[in-house]
């Protein structure tokens, strides 16, 4: 992980310049620019506000609107699959400067969730303009903010590290990451609170559920955007102290993956010309 971070270091302009061209090649032939990446997230927080708040009468226990409510789980979402999708797909978008150039590799799956961070960050701004419009003040839990987004990143750094380096070998791969992704959707309390997976599943089950590294990350968000409007600990778990727990594990998961992510990468780098 050292060497990874001091090549990076010496490779940062580089870096930069792949991030650059990646949010320009997003966004260049866009009328909106940035905003179309908001685009989703609304839309999706519209269909599920009127599904689960209208049609099934969906009732989230706390003190701020269910639109919010979703806002503060979507936007971190897109960020983890978006960031994953596009990291899997890095070597084989620029296999030819793959082929020409002596450089580490793993700059091009960084560079692309570093890109989804930046527009990640850029959201934010949208979602406090939206916090302040409905009057949610801004509490002290936003300090917790660069700490979830810290964990996150390296989760999906290790993540897409894996991904990129098997696509090369296994293009399905992206294929099979979308039905993960839908089954993971599910399996994260985006749209409903943590409460009902307490009331439904068996204390064995609920345990194995908490382990998913964006249960404690997806509500800590909410803590951290919408503080003290939103009670996180009423809905997660018996207390503060828990979901504390369950992050540190997280974060622990997070440089577990990071590390067998750099682990299969490099192992494989020596063969991405002959594939590419």
């Amino acid at each position: 992980m050292l060497r990874l971070i001091q090549e990076m270091i010496v490779y940062r302009e580089l870096l930069w310049s792949l991030v650059q061209r990646d949010l320009k090649a997003r966004y260049k032939v866009a009328t909106l620019g940035f905003l179309w990446s908001l685009i989703r997230p609304l839309f999706t927080m519209v269909i599920l506000t009127i599904v689960f708040s209208k049609v099934f009468r969906f009732e989230i226990d706390m003190n701020v609107v269910y639109p919010l409510y979703l806002l503060c789980a979507l936007l971190p979402w897109g960020f983890h699959v978006t960031g994953i999708n596009n990291a899997t797909h890095s070597l084989i978008a620029n296999a030819n400067l793959i082929k020409k150039v002596k450089l580490p590799r793993e700059v091009f799956p960084l560079s692309a969730i570093i890109a989804e961070l930046i527009n990640l960050l850029l959201s934010f701004i949208i979602l406090f303009i939206f916090l302040i419009i409905f009057r949610v003040p801004i509490s002290w839990s936003i300090f917790w903010l660069p700490l979830l987004l810290l964990i996150h990143f390296i989760f999906i750094t290790g993540l897409g590290l894996i991904t990129a380096s098997i696509n090369v070998f296994f293009r399905d791969t992206a294929a099979i990451l979308d039905a993960i992704m839908t089954a993971w959707f599910y399996l994260t309390p985006i749209f409903y609170p943590i409460s009902l997976a307490k009331q439904h599943l068996s204390e064995p089950f609920y345990n194995l559920y908490l382990l998913n590294p964006l249960v404690p990350l997806i509500t800590g968000y909410r803590k951290a955007l919408l503080g003290n409007e939103y009670n996180t600990m009423a809905t997660f778990g018996p207390s503060f102290n828990e979901w504390v727990w369950f992050l540190g594990i997280t974060f622990a998961i997070a440089l577990i993956i990071l590390w067998f992510g750099i682990i299969i990468f490099r192992s494989l780098d020596s063969r991405f010309v002959d594939e590419l």
